[in-house]
């Protein structure tokens, strides 16, 4: 039984835990460096992942078939960059790559792009084989799955890398704020080392514990989840509260019998 009980009580923090991996993955690869992978460009041809501008780079994953997360961070992005000091928005490069290169072919890339190509030079859209995606974001830490019905489970996320391809930060989410893009560049061009992109374990559960309102279209709280994952949790530390509870030690007499051995010595 209580073999049973703790079992119970790990399989469920287990369960729990499912969740935040991929935001540890993530997180694990700041202050690594990324492989400088060929992409495909809207031309057809090849050039490198970073470092053809010789500037701080912000990295987006996206699929033109995405309709709800993908959308809202492009969009944000060139939220952002609208908003940055010309001098700041001079000095960044962004790339956004497809990852579903089977369908985004650089045709298709081409004509998706216009309206952000056009209004922001330093933006380049980009896909590449299904071998140097899966590398790509592995050294990225980006986590993403393909459902039966074509569609994709990803991170909504942006990454600023160096012109070296060291990984700095990332901000996550569907609202990522222009000042903390330029704080973050200022930090760069003052030698700082940059703060993580998630305040607090509070924020490390709403990335993963949201979901798509289509009528506000943000991502917004998933509480019934929130209260799955709170009720599990509870459950593991009542199993656990028990065990050392003196209720227990009474039921299996247990209290009993250690008072009878100080009692023989």
């Amino acid at each position: 039984m209580v073999v049973a009980a703790l079992l119970s009580a790990f399989s469920v923090a287990e369960a729990a835990r499912t969740q935040p991996s991929n935001l540890e993955k993530s997180e694990a690869v700041v202050g690594r460096t990324v492989g400088n992978y060929r992409l495909f460009n809207l031309e057809g041809g090849t050039e490198r992942f970073f470092g053809l501008d010789r500037k701080p780079t912000l990295v987006s994953f996206f699929y033109t078939g995405c309709s709800e997360g993908c959308p809202l961070v492009l969009n944000n992005i060139a939220g952002v960059l609208g908003k940055l000091p010309k001098e700041l928005r001079d000095d960044v490069a962004v790339v956004s790559i497809s990852i579903d290169p089977a369908h985004d072919t650089p045709a298709v890339l081409a004509g998706y792009s216009k309206p952000f190509v056009k209004e922001f030079k330093n933006w380049r859209f980009a896909t590449a084989t299904e071998e140097t995606i899966r590398m790509l974001t592995s050294d990225l830490g980006f986590a993403y799955e393909k459902k039966e019905d074509g569609s994709m489970e990803h991170l909504n996320r942006v990454t600023l890398i160096n012109s070296s391809g060291l990984v700095l930060k990332h901000f996550y989410g569907t609202d990522v704020k222009a000042e903390d893009v330029a704080g973050a560049l200022k930090d760069i061009a003052r030698g700082r080392t940059l703060s993580s992109g998630l305040a607090s374990v509070f924020d490390k559960a709403l990335i993963f514990c949201s979901k798509y309102d289509p009528v506000t279209k943000r991502y917004v709280t998933d509480v019934g989840y929130l209260m799955e994952v709170a009720i599990q949790w509870l459950f593991a530390l009542g199993v656990a509260a028990f065990l050392m509870s003196p209720m227990f030690w009474d039921t299996f007499g247990l209290s009993k019998r250690r008072a009878e051995k100080k009692t023989a010595r």
